[in-house]
């Protein structure tokens, strides 16, 4: 896209639903900065082409904005974390690869105006989840890959959240007894995709659904390698 396409672009009005691939950062910046798109705007996806954009300064020109996805892009700091919830309307957060801490992530499980939060592939280890297990208004959590996450604070959240119903936790960890001891606690979650053991899915079901009386839905992706040994209930 040229810098011609993208000022036609910025013009246009009544665009609820937006979806940018492959463009170049500062061309994404220029269609959203205050034009009259931006004013319309409630769905935006983007995958650009190069980091060279501020996700922070993108939402705050988006007034109407409910929902925003993007894929890699430059680590996002503190003070954006603060200015992403300060956003009014904005209920669905996708960040997958933005090098997300866990003192970003708290800031985001602290706005409770959030139902849904992605964050796949960032730097979480699970510290954040001591304050989202008292967020009571988050449904969907999805931090899946994140390879430095800790057991024991999935476990903890599981134990003390009542208000989520779909959690995505695939790569990061490997679940484990007091996973299941977690669950048994819980009376929310109706949706888990995890990771087990390879060989192990058979089992780990039949455990998930002897605690979870609640799940609807099992999603597993095995795991090859050296993990806790289990004994079959």
């Amino acid at each position: 896209m040229d810098e011609a396409v993208a000022r036609a672009l910025s013009q246009l009005e009544n665009i609820p639903a937006l979806y940018l691939i492959g463009i170049k950062g500062a061309l994404l910046q220029q269609i959203l900065d205050d034009t009259p798109i931006s004013k319309s705007v409630m769905r935006l996806n983007i995958e650009p082409c190069d980091t060279n954009y501020n996700i922070a300064t993108i939402i705050s020109n988006l007034p109407k904005l409910t929902s925003f996805s993007a894929e890699v892009g430059p680590a996002i700091s503190l003070e954006d974390a603060l200015l992403i919830s300060e956003h009014s309307s904005l209920t669905d957060l996708y960040l997958q690869d933005f090098g997300i801490t866990d003192e970003v992530a708290e800031v985001f499980f602290m706005n409770e105006r959030l139902l849904e939060l992605v964050m796949p592939n960032n730097e979480i280890t699970g510290e954040c989840l001591q304050i989202a297990a008292y967020n009571q208004t988050l449904t969907k959590l999805d931090i899946s890959n994140n390879y430095k996450l800790e057991q024991q604070y999935i476990d903890e959240f599981v134990t003390n959240n009542t208000s989520l119903t779909a959690l995505y936790i695939e790569g990061g960890i490997k679940i484990s007894r007091s996973f299941y001891k977690a669950l048994y606690e819980n009376t929310t979650l109706i949706h888990l995709s995890c990771t087990t053991k390879d060989g192990k899915e058979h089992s780990a079901a039949k455990r998930i659904v002897r605690r979870c009386h609640n799940m609807e839905r099992l999603v597993f992706y095995e795991f090859s390698g050296e993990t806790e040994e289990e004994e079959d209930e």
